[in-house]
């Protein structure tokens, strides 16, 4: 187990109610008084949570499911192997070790660490922190506040309005935030697939990937920030103010929809094409094309560059000790 679940664990333990023990098929007994429940193994069925229980410590490593509903601070201590939790309302916390995970929350608020596996969560209205370990992660949260940190794997995590700060880990990643959604996105190396949409709704987002083949959309009146490492990227924007460093590599970078941009290019041999708008663009050091129509661009050039303009619009250039060619 994990050192900081099991410290945790023993934290909630401390000052939990008097345990009562049931064996392997076994179920709850009535309560009289609040009792911590320790299933020595499989329960007999679905455990159900109550003001009356407020924490459950499954052993024996069994399947187990738990369903909660509106319990005011409700904990379960897991070492399941596969283990689905439902929670309605209320607060709930879950201590799990390696295994699969299943958890769903409605308009409740969670606090979820769990080792490694292929684990699933979904979350609506609320607050929700969930740590979920190395393995092939799922994550959706509508209209919720939700920090998320998922370990090296290829992990899913979709956004629908509300707020998120996600930690993706290494691995090739897929992200989207849509709606009204405020979302910092975090992934390591990987090839990571990030897509922002806005609609006709205002997005803001932060988006710092590692090294890797990655790839970025940007869709409707969103306002981001990108941010990637080494790696051969491919940057799309639709509209919106967009600041985008894309660091080292030969990407490709292409800007429509009447949007804001400020583009530093960094080392490469780098591809951009930008349609309508304005631009503040760094093309770096490399062998780069820029191709633009009807937009206004001032442009710096690092290295060799060569420059196509068409439509309407202005352009300044400043070039460096390399070629250019317009």
């Amino acid at each position: 187990v994990d050192p900081d679940i099991a410290a945790a664990a023993q934290a909630i333990l401390s000052g939990a109610p008097p345990t009562v023990t049931i064996a392997p098929g076994g179920a709850a007994p009535p309560l009289a008084a609040p009792a911590t429940l320790l299933f020595q193994g499989a329960a007999a069925g679905p455990v159900v949570a109550t003001a009356q229980t407020p924490v459950i410590v499954l052993g024996g490593g069994a399947p187990a499911t738990v369903n909660a509903a509106w319990t005011p601070g409700q904990a379960v201590i897991s070492n399941s192997s596969a283990l689905t939790l439902s929670a309605q309302g209320g607060s709930t916390t879950l201590l799990g070790g390696d295994g699969t995970h299943r958890v769903s929350v409605d308009w409740g608020n969670s606090s979820i660490t769990v080792g490694d596996g292929n684990d699933t969560m979904a979350v609506q209205g609320g607050i929700h922190r969930a740590a979920l370990g190395g393995g092939d992660n799922r994550f959706t949260a509508s209209w919720a506040q939700a920090t998320i940190t998922a370990g090296a794997g290829r992990d899913s995590i979709s956004i629908q309005g509300g707020s998120a700060d996600i930690n993706a880990g290494d691995g090739d990643n897929t992200v989207i935030a849509a709606g009204w959604a405020s979302t910092t996105i975090r992934a390591g190396s990987g090839n990571d697939s990030i897509a922002i949409q806005g609609g006709t709704s205002t997005v803001q987002a932060a988006v710092g990937l590692g090294g890797g083949d990655n790839t970025i959309s940007v869709t409707g009146w969103a306002t981001t920030t990108i941010a990637a490492g080494d790696g051969r990227d491919s940057i799309r924007v639709e509209g919106g103010v967009t600041s985008i460093s894309s660091g080292g590599g030969a990407d490709g970078i292409a800007i429509s929809g009447w949007a804001s941009a400020t583009v530093a290019a960094g080392a490469g041999d780098d591809r951009l094409s930008i349609a309508g708008g304005t631009a503040r663009v760094d093309l770096g050091t490399g062998d780069d094309r820029l191709v633009a129509a009807d937009a206004t661009l001032q442009v710096t050039v690092g290295g060799s560059a060569g420059i196509s303009l068409s439509g309407w619009g202005t352009a300044q250039v400043q070039a460096g000790l390399g070629t250019l060619t317009l």
